[in-house]
């Protein structure tokens, strides 16, 4: 058995339907209809896209780390840096994960929104620095990928190796960038 989601939106709901037959002729397709939540994902369809969210899944998460009544903040911290100490934890380290909490406690009604357009480019921007983490020297780099008005791609992380200047390590991040690119 094999399972997949694919969810569809457009503006023609003849070339929906046509996208549909053509995948019914390749595939053994179940057609769940509209969705109200697809993986997850709250979806409320508008005219000229959709909204999605994560609220539910939230609540559930700080409902299962006893945060529910934290207090709120809307300023994010670098969750891949607070959470990438794995060995020998501190209070400092819970502390850090607790702010995560708080931020998405006070982010709950935020949604992404994908709508269409008639110009659709494909967009991409990537930064890097150079050796920003003191103990190891490695850069963080990141992207974001849009498609028209909407983000399709993003990513922040920490680099594999250590650059020997700005230029290398902002080259070695755009070269990870456009490879991605080209499987978009």
């Amino acid at each position: 058995m094999y399972v997949d989601d694919i969810l569809l939106k457009g503006n023609s709901h003849g070339t929906i339907e046509n996208t549909v037959e053509q995948l019914y002729k390749q595939f053994s397709l179940k057609d769940l209809g509209s969705p109200v939540y697809f993986l997850g994902i709250k979806v409320q369809s508008i005219v000229n896209g959709i909204f999605i969210n994560q609220k539910k899944y939230t609540l559930d998460l700080l409902a299962q780390t006893n945060m529910m009544n934290s207090q709120p903040t809307l300023i994010p911290m670098a969750v891949g840096k607070k959470l990438a100490k794995n060995d020998d934890p501190r209070e400092s380290h819970w502390v850090a994960v607790k702010r995560i909490f708080h931020y998405l406690r006070g982010t709950l009604d935020h949604r992404l929104v994908f709508t269409t357009g008639k110009i659709m480019n494909l967009t991409a921007y990537t930064d890097a620095d150079w050796g920003s983490d003191v103990d190891d020297r490695r850069s963080i780099s990141g992207h974001c990928v849009l498609l028209g008005p909407n983000i399709i791609s993003w990513s922040s992380k920490k680099q594999r190796f250590v650059s020997r200047s700005t230029a290398e390590v902002k080259i070695k991040s755009l070269a990870d960038k456009a490879s991605e690119i080209i499987w978009l």
